[in-house]
Formats: C-alpha cells, sequence, structure tokens
C-alpha cells in the first residue's frame, strides 16, 4: 500500500533521476558513421553491387555452359563466345565499381569520425543537411542519362513545344 509517508523518499527519487536525467553526461558517439546518410547510402550501393556480381555470375555460368553446348561449326559459336565475353566484361565493372563503393565508403567513415569530433568539440550540428543536399544533387547527375534526347529534354522542361508539324503548316499548298 502507497502511505504518506512514502511520499519524501518518491519525491526525492523523481527529483534525483531528473536532475541527472537533464545534466546526464556529454560524450561523443563512437561509431558516428551510423548518423550519416551519405555513409549509407554508399554502404547500401555497395551491397546492391555485390549481389549484382553474383547475378553476373550466374549468368556467365550458364553462357559458358551454352558454349560448351555449341554445335561446332554452326555459326553459332561466334554468338555463343560474344555473349560469355560481354559477360565477363560486365562483371568486371561490376566488381571494380563495388570496390570503388567500398573504398568510397571506408573514406567516408574515416571523415565521419573526424569531423564528428570537430563538431562535437564546436558544439555544432552533425551531420551538415548542406553537404546532403550537395551530395543528392551530385549524385543525381552522375546517375542521369548521358545520351541527348531532344523529344526527352522539351517533354522535361514542359515548354509546350512540338516537334511535329501542325495540320496544314508542312504540308505543300495546291496552286489553283
Amino acid at each position: 500500500m502507497f502511505h504518506v509517508e512514502h511520499m519524501p523518499k518518491l519525491l526525492w527519487i523523481a527529483l534525483f533521476s531528473l536532475f541527472f536525467s537533464l545534466l546526464g553526461c556529454d560524450q561523443p558517439e563512437s561509431d558516428p558513421e551510423k548518423r550519416d546518410p551519405i555513409y549509407s547510402d554508399l554502404v547500401k550501393q555497395a551491397a546492391g553491387l555485390k549481389s549484382e556480381v553474383v547475378a553476373t555470375q550466374k549468368e556467365i555460368e550458364i553462357n559458358q555452359a551454352e558454349l560448351q553446348a555449341v554445335a561446332p561449326q554452326t555459326g553459332q559459336i561466334k554468338y555463343a563466345t560474344k555473349r560469355v565475353v560481354e559477360s565477363q566484361a560486365k562483371m568486371e565493372k561490376l566488381k571494380q565499381l563495388q570496390l570503388f563503393y567500398e573504398l568510397k565508403a571506408e573514406s567516408r567513415r574515416r571523415w565521419d569520425q573526424e569531423s564528428y569530433a570537430k563538431a562535437f568539440k564546436l558544439k555544432q550540428s552533425w551531420p551538415s543537411p548542406e553537404e546532403l543536399k550537395t551530395y543528392q544533387a551530385q549524385k543525381k547527375l552522375e546517375m542521369a542519362p548521358k545520351v541527348w534526347n531532344l523529344r526527352e529534354r522539351i517533354d522535361q522542361a514542359k515548354l509546350g513545344i512540338s516537334l511535329k508539324p501542325k495540320s496544314g503548316e508542312g504540308e505543300p499548298k495546291e496552286s489553283e
């Protein structure tokens, strides 16, 4: 049962816990990269490429099996060899890109630890929202198509310009 004589003890315990929760020690995080969205994005991209490498490895095995099964002097060996070579080239590119993202993530982790320590000493917010915006803009530009297509550009700009001539404009006039 709750008695009135327990009230001062509960009051002191509540005040004591409130005091320490408000004035608790302020220590830096041991692994600040977990809070960095750029680091997590780099790790996610490396993991995604790892699964693509596994899928491409299976594709290479299938293509090599097809190459072994091709009947000689039918002309199909050229196409089967081409598929094997293309899938191996794709595998090399994926492995290089995966290694790139892994190294970039490791570099970012080290940079996070240094920049977080500086921001913690200066009592600044971390990570910087401007840096995230810059990263996202750069990533958007890197992922943009590298091929120029006039129709798509006009549609993106929504200028309302049509490349097709209006009826009557592009047609020769009949002479009377």
